[in-house]
């Protein structure tokens, strides 16, 4: 029997090395997509994340309680800041929606502007804009960390059990997208 000579022994470590190496790659890409995964999920709103429900006063001096609504009904909380073009823009779609959950409230639920700015600031923002839902500052950076508002806008909806039944990032400026909201509120 011969002994394999040097070049076939080169071509099959060759071989195995490169085979060792694809597969490496291939756990590599399947361990980063799955970080990826849990980051966004420790760091960005999803649905199923419970949220701490908080009282504040609203701009026209109310009490409002974000994240604990009343019966098996839905609330719809946006977050926005006042020099948000984005938020402005949305604002159409969310007096819409406002409308919406109006005509039976007992059923869907309501609309809660939260604003991320100063009291003063959301203050004008609110009044110069006529917003007809309920408008009320954060209390505190820390509730927007749980929360998990890293970008406006942003959009939830919670259940009766303070749970996200669904999120949205960016502005509400189709139908589609007003749609959506909508459906989550009904249909969950």
């Amino acid at each position: 029997m011969n002994a394999p000579d040097r070049s076939t022994v080169t071509a099959v470590f060759a071989l195995l090395l490169a085979a060792a190496v694809l597969t490496l790659g291939v756990r590599n890409r399947a361990l980063q997509e799955r970080n990826r995964g849990l980051v966004q999920r420790f760091t960005e709103p999803h649905a199923g994340m419970l949220i701490p429900s908080f009282a504040a006063a609203t701009v026209r001096g109310d009490m409002a309680v974000v994240g604990n609504p009343t019966g098996d009904t839905r609330q719809v909380v946006f977050f926005f800041t006042t020099t948000c073009s984005y938020c402005r823009a949305s604002l159409d779609k969310l007096r819409d929606l406002s409308t919406e959950l109006k005509r039976t409230p007992q059923t869907y639920g309501e609309l809660v502007m939260v604003g991320l700015d100063s009291t003063a600031a959301v203050r004008r923002y609110a009044d110069s804009l006529q917003l007809p839902m309920p408008v009320l500052m954060i209390p505190s950076q820390r509730l927007a960390l749980l929360y998990r508002v890293r970008a406006v806008p942003q959009l939830m909806v919670l259940d009766s059990a303070g749970r996200a039944v669904f999120t949205r990032a960016g502005p509400l400026l189709t139908q589609a997208s007003l749609d959506s909201v909508l459906a989550s509120i009904l249909f969950t």
